[in-house]
């Protein structure tokens, strides 16, 4: 693995290096930070000479304001909105076609809800708050969704089988 990540950062330019190991670092996992600063001595690289502690700390300071401000694109609401039922039918359709998966059938919306916590906390222990705030609301808005569709089912229902 480090092997890929020793390539990849061979193959940045000097800026991008120094970015890696100083003002994105929070964006790239340990391995890579690791391979980056070693291409950086072996070129013998000093990031003093691209920014200053201010120039570093001032950018960190935006792309953290960024991440609070960023807001979930619509690709993503969809998912959000659509992703349980595609779900929720696959459990359902499994469980009723193989008899060991029957117990999960029963869980099924159980567990969803839990996915759905688990979504929602690793996003609470990020900077970003904005899309965690929006992921909250439009997870609210699905069952929302979901009540209003099952009760128009029910009442369409209710009115072809009185006739």
């Amino acid at each position: 693995m480090s092997k890929d990540f020793s390539q990849a950062m061979a193959e940045r330019t000097d800026k991008q290096l120094v970015d890696i190991v100083t003002i994105k670092r929070d964006e790239y996992q340990l391995e890579a930070i690791l391979s980056a600063e070693s291409e950086i001595e072996k070129r013998k690289l000093n990031p003093s000479n691209f920014y200053t502690e201010t120039q570093i700390e001032e950018t960190k300071l935006t792309l953290a304001t960024q991440h609070q401000t960023q807001k979930l694109a619509w690709q993503h609401k969809a998912l959000i909105v659509a992703l349980p039922v595609v779900v929720g039918v696959g459990v359902w359709y499994l469980s009723s076609h193989i008899s060991e998966l029957k117990i999960i059938g029963r869980f099924g919306f159980a567990l969803i809800l839990i996915a759905q916590y688990i979504v929602y906390r690793l996003l609470k222990n990020t900077d970003y708050v904005q899309i965690t705030t929006e992921y909250k609301h439009w997870v609210a808005y699905s069952y929302y969704i979901y009540a209003i569709v099952i009760g128009l089912g029910g009442i369409i229902i209710f009115f072809c089988l009185s006739k």
